[in-house]
């Protein structure tokens, strides 16, 4: 079949054919004949066996084109294969994510809550120094109450 691109109609003649063989004559462009079987059939041959030649040829890159298909449906298998395998690590990264932040958000609660121990530890503190002071002054004043019952109030101040 001609190329879309090429007009050959105008310079193809019709094959003769030969009584004797049909393998020696084959038709060429421009005109001209040829017939001898060490040259190779040109694209405009028309015999049997050129056209079985052909035909293998065709069968070939048919045969060809589906080994290259079967490899690029063995290829995309596998990219799909790749793909669920890179989706289920993805789930499995959302999922440590996802415990991380909540370990994260324990631990910063965790770290207020050791804040605010600290903080009512001081508190603690603070309130047992008071609490000291405070009964240090009962017992002054105590003390002096002992000392001062039953005399005047001039003489304990």
């Amino acid at each position: 079949m001609p190329r879309p691109h090429h007009d050959n109609t105008r310079k193809r003649k019709t094959c003769p054919r030969s009584e004797d063989t049909e393998t020696e004559i084959h038709c060429v462009k421009e005109k001209r004949y040829k017939s001898s079987e060490h040259e190779k059939p040109s694209k405009n041959c028309y015999t049997i066996e050129c056209c079985d030649e052909k035909l293998i040829k065709s069968q070939q890159n048919l045969q060809s084109l589906i080994d290259c298909k079967r490899q690029l449906e063995d290829e995309l298998d596998k990219s799909l294969d790749d793909i669920k395998c890179i989706n289920s690590r993805i789930g499995d990264l959302e999922c440590r994510l996802e415990k991380l932040m909540a370990a994260q958000a324990a631990q910063e609660c965790q770290n207020r809550m050791k804040n605010e121990i600290c903080m009512i530890k001081e508190e603690r503190k603070k309130t047992e120094q008071d609490l000291q002071h405070y009964r240090r002054k009962l017992r002054e004043k105590l003390e002096r109450l002992k000392r001062c019952a039953g005399k005047d109030d001039n003489e304990c101040n």
